[in-house]
């Protein structure tokens, strides 16, 4: 067990399994981001665990320390399954509604002489056009 939970594991897990579940939620895989967070999760929480039982402090000093890691790990592990979820409830089209049609007021054209950025920069000049 001091293997699994050493802090060169620690490191490759926690340190993998995190952006690994960011890189799947950017491909509308939300089940499998979910499963990465948790792992990241549980692998901290065992070396808290870990920690307590192998340590020589008094309860009073191990206590407070533990109680501040597992509500942090407790409160980003739930807060990056909402987080999750929110993500992929945005994604998911909703049945049995209709997009809303566009306003009907006018569109608002710059008045005249004005002059326009196009929004890149070529060889230190920047293209202008005048509306």
């Amino acid at each position: 067990m001091e293997q699994v939970l050493s802090w060169e594991v620690l490191g490759w897990v926690v340190g993998l399994s995190i952006p690994l579940g960011l890189g799947v939620l950017a491909l509308d895989e939300f089940r499998a981001a979910k499963i990465c967070f948790l792992v990241a999760a549980i692998i901290l929480a065992m070396k808290d665990a870990y920690w307590e039982v192998i340590t020589n402090r008094p309860w009073y000093v191990r206590l407070p320390i533990s109680i501040v890691l597992i509500g942090l790990i407790g409160g980003m592990l739930i807060e990056s399954l909402r987080w999750v979820d929110r993500r992929g409830f945005r994604n998911k089209p909703a049945t049995g509604e209709t997009i809303p049609a566009a306003p009907d007021h006018d569109i608002e054209l710059p008045p005249a002489g004005f002059i326009a950025f196009l929004g890149q920069v070529l060889n230190g000049y920047a293209p202008m056009i005048q509306v």
